[in-house]
Order: C-alpha cells, then sequence, then structure tokens
C-alpha cells in the first residue's frame, strides 16, 4: 500500500486499528515510513493499491472482507453461546414467588460496620425495618 492511498487506508479501517496492526503491511511510497518502494516496484504483480499477497497470487484493489477471507481461507472462531440474563447468579426463578413490601415499611439494607462487618439495627437485627 500507500500512506496516502485513500483505499488503503479505508480497507485498513475494515479489520479495526489492532487487527491493522497485525497486517503484514508493506508501504510502497518512496515517502513513505519505513518506505520498501525498490521491492513493490520488483513486483510486478503490484499494479494498485491496496495489493494483497494471499497464498502466492496477487489480488489489487479495495477488497470487501469477506472477499478477503475467503481468498485467505480465514475462519472467524465461533461466537460464545448467548447467556440468560439470571444464568451464574445462582438465583433460582423457579420457586417462590418474590416478595412484596408496602412503601412504608422501610426495609433498609444492612449498614457496615467500621469493622467491614455488618452493623446491627434495633434489637440486633441486621436489617432494621425488616421482619
Amino acid at each position: 500500500g500507500a500512506h496516502w492511498c485513500r483505499f488503503c487506508g479505508l480497507q485498513r479501517s475494515l479489520f479495526g486499528r489492532e487487527a491493522a496492526r497485525q497486517l503484514p503491511y508493506v508501504e510502497c511510497a518512496a515517502d513513505g515510513f519505513g518506505s520498501e518502494a525498490t521491492r513493490c516496484r520488483a513486483a510486478p504483480e503490484v499494479r494498485a493499491y491496496p495489493s494483497w499477497s494471499i497464498g502466492g497470487k496477487f489480488y489489487s484493489g479495495y477488497l470487501p472482507l469477506q472477499e478477503l477471507a475467503k481468498l485467505s481461507g480465514f475462519m472467524p472462531p465461533a461466537a460464545p453461546p448467548a447467556a440468560t440474563p439470571a444464568e451464574g447468579l445462582g438465583i433460582d426463578f423457579g420457586s417462590a414467588p418474590p416478595v412484596q413490601r408496602a412503601a412504608d415499611e422501610g426495609c433498609e439494607l444492612p449498614s457496615r460496620g467500621v469493622d467491614g462487618g455488618a452493623a446491627a439495627g434495633p434489637g440486633g437485627g441486621a436489617a432494621p425495618g425488616c421482619k
């Protein structure tokens, strides 16, 4: 590719920043950083930018990711199965229905004491206002 090539930049952006860093990129512009212009001129197959060398064959021009995957034999990793919202939380929604309290009952969660333990509520209970 070439640093000034608009389609080279667009092609890299399809991969995302991290994946693009892993591509074996060759800078063909003589004034580009790390230029390998001599190598590019020596390869008659490089007629346009971007150029792809895949399996010993050259492909020129902007190619969709699906086409590059097909040409290279790339198989993306299988996606993990979708988790259900309560999976792994240890909550059994199939047992008794949830307890409903009136708003004026004022059930509060226990506060933490100075030592990190639960502070006792009135009468030594751990959650004041809860029965």
